[in-house]
């Protein structure tokens, strides 16, 4: 081999590779970002390199290729029990559960964790809001994020979905006191007694 030859360029981390078995399967591989190595077999080379371009790009975006072996609702069971539940008072622990079970669940449970967007919580943000309140819609968000920053430090997943979004606001309050309020209602007295009060075509606003 001439001296002039180019070097052989070192594989950057995450890069992967492709390999063939003894068995003639091509194997496409990867590292995760845990320090560990996932890989698909595919019977011909040109699937295999495809594969490993999908993994790549997936990574890129913060997929894990393995990630889609899990739902969010597993997940959210395995983390309330065996995560959070050592680290939470039991009211708050109570709590949680039924925002998983009533909130969380019904909305994006049967997704995988690997392929939770944005889009999806933002999505299951606004439908809890409009069944519920806005408050309850921020709840469900606050405990999604957490158990979804646990994944990512778990190695499940390359980033947590709710991170790259706004936080959900509260309902802007009404300038105008509702009728029904305790403000409301001396707001309403005060509007009748300065009508009986003030003289003939006059009005206090």
């Amino acid at each position: 081999m001439s001296r002039y030859a180019p070097k052989k360029r070192r594989r950057a981390k995450g890069e992967g590779g492709l390999y063939q078995r003894a068995d003639g399967m091509w194997m496409a591989q990867v590292l995760l970002p845990d320090g560990k190595y996932y890989q698909r077999g595919r019977k011909k080379y040109a699937d295999a390199v495809a594969e490993l371009a999908a993994m790549r790009k997936d990574l890129a975006n913060g997929i894990l290729p393995n990630a889609g072996q899990i739902t969010v609702a597993q997940w959210l069971d395995y983390w309330v029990d065996t995560i959070a539940a050592p680290r939470l008072k039991p009211r708050t622990l109570a709590t949680y559960r039924s925002t998983i079970k009533h909130q969380l669940i019904p909305h994006v449970g049967s997704k995988k964790l690997g392929k939770l967007t944005p889009t999806d919580v933002r999505r299951m943000v606004n439908h809890v809001a409009d069944a519920h309140t806005t408050r309850t819609a921020q709840a469900a968000y606050s405990v999604l994020a957490k158990a979804l920053g646990d994944a990512v430090k778990d190695g499940k997943i390359g980033n947590n979905p709710c991170e790259r979004m706004d936080r959900p606001r509260p309902a802007p309050r009404s300038a105008f006191p509702s009728l029904w309020s305790r403000h409301g209602q001396c707001f309403c007295m005060w509007r009748h007694v300065t009508q009986q009060t003030q003289p003939a075509g006059h009005w206090p606003y």
